[in-house]
């Protein structure tokens, strides 16, 4: 969670459970509200590094209780055993919260004007030369921009 909210928050984008409705929808509100939307990320991610400096501190506590109640090799068996799930369930955790940020860059980002390519336009020569008289392709190119 933490680090889909830190992604966002890089890449501009807005999780779908930041949820903000104005009755209005002029400019000033569109930009209050991406404002909005911005500080709810911002204090998501303070409460998220709370939430995981309150966890980290507990998982000190206890591997300390641990280490004095269980034998060092049983204390390194189970310990590794544990990491070993943890690291797992982390690598699953990474990949849903890659494919959540994927779908919300489609979502979310429209393209903008350099993906956008200029409708072609096929316009008739400018220049028809019907006559006996034959030019050279540097003239025709000149009748024709002229």
């Amino acid at each position: 969670m933490k680090q889909r909210t830190a992604a966002c928050s890089k890449m501009s984008l807005v999780p779908n459970y930041v949820k903000v409705k104005f009755n209005i929808n002029n400019t000033v509100t569109e930009k209050l509200k991406k404002m909005v939307q911005k500080q709810w990320i911002r204090e998501e991610i303070i409460f998220l590094h709370k939430k995981r400096h309150i966890c980290r501190s507990y998982l000190k506590l206890v591997h300390t209780n641990l280490f004095h109640y269980l034998h060092a090799i049983v204390f390194d068996i189970q310990d590794d055993t544990v990491g070993e799930k943890v690291s797992k369930i982390i690598h699953i955790k990474c990949q849903t919260q890659q494919k959540k940020i994927s779908v919300l860059l489609e979502k979310q980002h429209k393209p903008t004007t350099s993906q956008v390519t200029p409708p072609i336009y096929d316009f008739y020569p400018r220049f028809n030369n019907f006559s006996n008289t034959s030019f050279d392709t540097e003239e025709n190119e000149f009748f024709n921009d002229s």
